[in-house]
């Protein structure tokens, strides 16, 4: 059969380059072109010539559509997603389904961390409020929350959330995960169940795939879980999410934000979304950029239009499909699959060859005897090399062996008190005139850090540590980087300064009273490395410290914290 009647139905515009090569290379049918009420008449008359499908995420082979194509042999999607391809039905087929992993991981990650940035700073906010004039009018845009040191839940820690993970490690996040399975990643933290996940999370992402068991995934418990202060992302799909109760918890301060790249009925998105201030809305473009969207089309066309198991989710023999369909151009795809070569492939499997046939036939002659086969020694470069392998390999079992027992010993981090040294607030107005409330306080916080190691000595660092009132930071200081002995205990001192800082938002509700205390909260993370064999084998653990302390202006003695209010993780 010519390849030029090798008959593709496109379901949608998704890109302009995959089209017009879908166009060259085949004959192409574009299901947009015929009227709704006149696509069953349309299939009815292309169906004998339809052998292959290309979708996407938002348009796929559903049964109707497989029912009305009796010599349809392969489903390819244009995306990562087949959860709108009915599987049941190829596997009953035998039509392979093909999808297009790993090119689109990184984009969709970086958008992911893109959205989180820009949901917590109020990227978008800002620059409607700079383009409407209001910086001049009004004076500096609202403060807002920081993204470095937030504790990041990923649901579903596979080849994106991986990506993502990696990423968000770079802003000295930790990292939480739940997935059916625990995965051995000893940096980040397993939860097994997304509700639990929530709760030890300031920003939860969306990045499994969609099915029966992941659907609504994110419902009003892991909501409120995740409370008023959280970030909810989702660049999965938008069933993940129970959309009407997300958009309620917005609406009534349940919960604190949300990016949003998918949507449940898309490309329908619930009007009450577009006057919320706390999220940040796109369409859909996680993997729309145009290296992604090209290496996209090009697994299409060279890889999930071949007769290739490799590619297929659930891989199902093909009826019919010969070498000889295929363009010549697929003969040097970038996987380095061709659809002659497996075909080839194919052949031999089943072939008898006629010199299978000559060397089993029994009128064949005998065989000579056997030479006598000549050893010859290795050489001294192979030997060398020999010895070199074995040398690098039991250096590295020892390397792993100390490194797991050294991970056993962690430092531990013990945040023991506030002495206020200068504390005291006024009312005044800012730099743009307006009235607010201020504060200035000057403490040192005592801290006691632990090194039970025998083995080696640890290098201690930190983020900058903050003295919150509400979400309003009052008061920082910078732990200065140290080197701590093995087996050693050292307590240590870390100023904290903050000069009239005003209190919008939340801090109209500061009060200093001769009676009652301020509540605030400490927040740091400390950081320690250990050299355990120089620089070949390190030992890195991370502590994130939450503690609230009652504050007077009264008294200038040690405020002790309370352990068991504190939060270590």
């Amino acid at each position: 059969m010519a390849m030029e009647s090798l008959g593709v139905l496109l379901l949608h515009p998704m890109n302009a380059y995959l089209e017009q090569e879908l166009d060259r290379r085949f004959r192409l049918f574009r299901l947009w072109d015929s009227p709704p009420d006149g696509r069953a008449e349309f299939l009815r008359a292309n169906a004998s010539a339809i052998r292959a499908v290309v979708g996407n995420a938002g348009y796929n082979a559903d049964a109707a559509l497989i029912d009305a194509l009796p010599s349809l042999e392969i489903v390819a999607s244009f995306s990562v997603g087949i959860d709108r391809v009915d599987l049941p039905k190829c596997r009953e087929r035998g039509i392979r389904v093909t999808n297009t992993p790993d090119v689109l991981t990184d984009d969709v990650a970086d958008l992911a961390v893109g959205l989180t940035i820009a949901a917590l700073r109020k990227i978008p906010q800002a620059d409607r409020y700079v383009r409407a004039g209001l910086w001049k009018a009004k004076g500096d845009y609202t403060l807002t929350t920081r993204f470095s040191g937030k504790r990041v839940g990923i649901i579903g820690l596979g080849r994106i959330g991986l990506a993502i993970a990696t990423r968000v490690e770079a802003f000295d996040c930790p990292v939480n995960y739940y997935q059916r399975t625990k995965k051995d990643y000893p940096n980040y933290t397993y939860y097994p169940s997304v509700v639990e996940l929530a709760v030890n999370s300031d920003i939860l992402v969306v990045a499994c795939p969609l099915n029966e068991q992941t659907r609504h995934i994110v419902n009003r418990e892991v909501i409120e879980a995740l409370g008023p202060k959280g970030v909810l992302i989702n660049i999965g799909r938008g069933p993940h999410v129970d959309e009407p109760e997300l958009v309620s918890a917005l609406v009534e301060g349940r919960l604190g934000g949300a990016g949003l790249d998918v949507f449940e009925d898309e490309p329908n998105v619930p009007e009450a979304l577009f006057a919320l201030d706390n999220v940040v809305l796109v369409p859909h473009v996680g993997s729309g950029t145009h290296e992604t969207r090209q290496a996209m089309a090009d697994l299409v066309l060279a890889s999930n239009l071949q007769s290739s198991d490799d590619y297929c989710p659930h891989p199902v023999a093909p009826q019919g499909f010969q070498a000889s369909e295929f363009p010549q151009e697929l003969k040097s795809s970038p996987h380095g699959r061709t659809a002659g070569g497996i075909a080839a492939r194919r052949t031999m499997k089943h072939t008898t060859s006629d010199s299978d046939v000559t060397s089993l036939a029994t009128t064949s002659p005998s065989r000579s005897p056997k030479r006598a086969a000549y050893y010859r020694e290795l050489s001294r470069s192979c030997v060398a090399a020999f010895w070199f392998s074995v040398f690098v390999l039991a250096f590295t079992l020892v390397c792993l062996v100390v490194w797991g027992a050294a991970r056993r010993d962690k430092p531990s981090v013990l945040v023991k008190s506030l002495t206020v040294e200068n504390f005291y607030a006024g009312e005044g107005t800012d730099a743009t005139g307006v009235p607010t409330k201020f504060v200035t306080m000057n403490c040192s916080l005592e801290m006691d850090v632990d090194n039970p190691s025998t083995m080696f000595g640890i290098h201690v660092s930190s983020t900058s540590i903050q003295l919150y009132y509400s979400q309003i930071p009052i008061a920082s200081g910078q732990l200065e980087k140290f080197y701590q002995p093995k087996k050693s205990r050292h307590v240590l001192s870390v100023n904290l300064h903050g000069e009239k800082t005003p209190l919008y938002g939340a801090g109209a509700t500061f009060v200093l009273t001769d009676t009652d205390g301020v509540p605030l909260t400490v927040d740091l993370a400390v950081r320690t490395r250990g050299y355990v064999i120089g620089r070949l084998v390190r030992v890195t653990h991370a502590k994130r410290v939450r503690c609230p302390v009652l504050v007077s202006s009264l008294t200038d003695r040690p405020i002790m914290i309370a352990q068991t209010a504190c939060s270590y993780t």
